[in-house]
């Protein structure tokens, strides 16, 4: 079977520093907080939206045949 579609994955931040220190994208993760956050969403999952990513993600899904190259 072969596969017509294209598949894409883009990042909001950008990766480009992601390893520079505390200054690069993973340096500003941060155990603890981010554990405060989930017990958070945890009690009450309706904050989910507001401060995660869930609420703007899209899927696109295509079989290719309206695809050109």
């Amino acid at each position: 079977m072969k596969l017509k579609g294209m598949i894409g994955i883009q990042h909001r931040p950008s990766m480009d520093n992601a390893f520079e220190g505390k200054n690069g994208i993973l340096g500003l993760i941060d155990p603890p907080a981010v554990l405060y956050g989930t017990t958070e969403i945890g009690n009450n999952q309706n904050i989910a939206y507001e401060f995660t990513p869930k609420s703007i993600k899209i899927a696109i899904v295509c079989d290719g045949s309206r695809v050109q190259n």
